[in-house]
C-alpha cells in the first residue's frame, strides 16, 4: 500500500486521521507521517485497516488500477 493508497481509502472510509489512528491504535502523527510519504506504510496500518474495514489486498489493487486508468 502506497502513501497516496493509505490517504485515498482514508477518504474513502470518511475517517478523520484522529479516528483511524484511535482505530488502529497508532498516533495521528503516525498516520500523518505515511500519508505524506515520509514513512512507509506499515503492516500494521495495513493489515488493521483490512481487518478494521474488511479490505483486502485485492481492493487495493483494485483501486490502484482504476486511479491509472483515469490518469
Amino acid at each position: 500500500m502506497t502513501a497516496k493508497q493509505l490517504k485515498e481509502i482514508r477518504m474513502y472510509l470518511e475517517v478523520t486521521q484522529a479516528e483511524l489512528a484511535a482505530q488502529l491504535g497508532v498516533s495521528v502523527p503516525y498516520i500523518s507521517r505515511m500519508e505524506a510519504g515520509h514513512k512507509p506504510v506499515s503492516d500494521r496500518v495495513r493489515i488493521g485497516i483490512s481487518k478494521h474495514y474488511e479490505l483486502n489486498d485485492h481492493y487495493v489493487e483494485t483501486m490502484e488500477r482504476a486511479r491509472k486508468l483515469a490518469d
